[in-house]
């Protein structure tokens, strides 16, 4: 099953290489679409997706990979986009990577403290 099974390589960790044959037969029906490329995405970056040329503005047949894994690496990267070349639909092209570090909007509270006094000045008692 590894020889037939896309986008396997042996340098790949245990972890990536059981998901890759695991869903060999799953991705097979897939090959060609979003969602093959999806798989991958998931498979080589743990997180990620890709948005369409129509969903950003860009030219046609051309789509962007998104991750929102802080941990890879550029040999990730460059893995990803060998691997992309067999399973992507021929006539789609990758414009970027983007590695998506934004964090949801959050509410901020500050507040603060002001104490005012007097000063008093004890002294030592005499008997």
């Amino acid at each position: 099953m590894e020889l037939r099974t896309p986008a396997y390589d042996e340098n790949y960790s245990i972890r990536v290489k059981r998901a890759l044959i695991q869903g060999a037969l799953t991705f097979y029906t897939m090959m060609g679409t979003p969602a093959a490329v999806n798989k991958i995405i998931e498979t080589i970056f743990e997180t990620g997706y890709i948005r369409e040329w129509y969903e950003y503005g860009g030219d046609p047949y051309h789509f962007k990979a998104y991750t929102t894994n802080p941990a890879i690496t550029s040999d990730d990267v460059e893995e990803f986009k060998r691997v992309l070349g067999s399973v992507k639909r021929l006539s789609a092209w990758l414009d970027e990577i983007v590695l998506d570090l934004s964090t949801p909007a959050t509410k901020i509270y500050v507040g603060h403290w002001i104490h005012t006094g007097d000063f008093i000045t004890l002294q030592k008692a005499t008997l």
